[in-house]
């Protein structure tokens, strides 16, 4: 066996491996969403809202950190097995929203927990209502100034990926569309929990062409 072959079946493995975590991340999803409502509906009483953090916490970051790392091979992957350089600043970009987004959201969720574990002297009801509130906010606003702009560049990481020549063995078109659908989705923000599920189907898809990244692309053009 050649040093090159050996390098190629080593890399293989890796996006193999990628593969899986990107379709375990992929599941984490739907843990991450019941916890979240549970911390959601909690929320207004903090004591057991800080119950719920600690499984919530790993398993966003869990999530988040296995989706990226998935990401960051399937770009390595499409620059070895074709060549293609356009989307790398775009995958780039959204795994660092990616991180930032589950960093931020962790910690405005975290906010009133750690006031009460503090134990802030006269804390009135009022004040807990509006320490919610705040949390809220917050949670908004990161979703606003960080995942609003992750999904705009999710939709034209998904439109240049269509440019790739090559099909991922019948798989482009299905991830892309199915990136460009759940962006959408949340941008709409109303049918975000459609968005996730999308995404969940998304982020399978991603995972198996990483799986199927030995196998020959019948449809690879050599320009």
């Amino acid at each position: 066996m050649t040093q090159d072959n050996r390098k190629d079946g080593t890399s293989t493995q890796k996006f193999v491996v990628a593969g899986w975590l990107a379709i375990v991340s992929a599941f984490l999803l739907l843990p991450e969403i019941g916890l979240s409502l549970m911390a959601d509906i909690s929320s207004a009483h903090p004591r057991l809202d800080f119950a719920v953090m600690p499984f919530l916490i790993p398993v966003t970051f869990a999530e988040v950190g296995l989706g990226a790392y998935a990401l960051y091979m399937f770009k390595n992957m499409l620059n070895q097995r074709y060549d293609f350089h356009k989307t790398d600043n775009l995958i780039y970009a959204i795994i660092i929203g990616s991180l930032l987004l589950g960093i931020l959201g962790i910690a405005a969720r975290m906010m009133p927990d750690m006031i009460v574990a503090n134990g802030i002297p006269n804390l009135l009801p009022d004040d807990l209502t509006d320490i919610t509130l705040l949390s809220k906010v917050a949670s908004g606003l990161i979703m606003f100034t960080v995942g609003f702009p992750v999904s705009i560049l999710t939709i034209i990481f998904a439109y240049k990926l269509l440019q790739l020549p090559g099909t991922l063995n019948g798989l482009v078109k299905p991830l892309a569309y199915a990136f460009i659908a759940s962006s959408v989705c949340f941008l709409t923000f109303i049918l975000a929990f459609l968005g996730m599920a999308i995404m969940i189907a998304a982020t399978v898809i991603l995972g198996i062409a990483l799986i199927r990244s030995g196998e020959a692309d019948e449809d690879l053009e050599f320009i």
